[in-house]
């Protein structure tokens, strides 16, 4: 999923710079540019998603406006992994329709 996201723009940017610079051919360093892109999405992801739960002034979302969304965030999902909490974390997502918001 992230990859799809972030991810992909940040592999795309550095196709388009690998084919100016190779002038449209390809090179053996293009899979090692594509690893860096993907890692980068992936950070990029993680850090926005982290600063939704946690800071309200570094970014253009509201408090926990991905958890309002419904969205189930790289937080979320890490913590569904812990069985004693994903029952509690799904049910909590699924009833904020009642609500419209978590985070009120």
């Amino acid at each position: 999923m992230v990859d799809g996201k972030t991810g992909a723009m940040f592999r795309l940017i550095l196709r388009l710079m690998l084919t100016l610079v190779h002038n449209g051919e390809q090179s053996s360093e293009n899979k090692s540019f594509d690893v860096l892109a993907r890692t980068l999405g992936r950070w990029y992801q993680v850090r926005d998603e982290y600063l939704n739960l946690r800071d309200t002034g570094s970014t253009k979302k509201g408090f926990c406006e991905d958890l309002d969304d419904g969205k189930f965030s790289y937080p979320v999902v890490r913590s569904c992994a812990d069985p004693g909490r994903k029952d509690l974390l799904v049910g909590i997502l699924h009833g904020r329709d009642a609500r419209h918001s978590l985070a009120a």
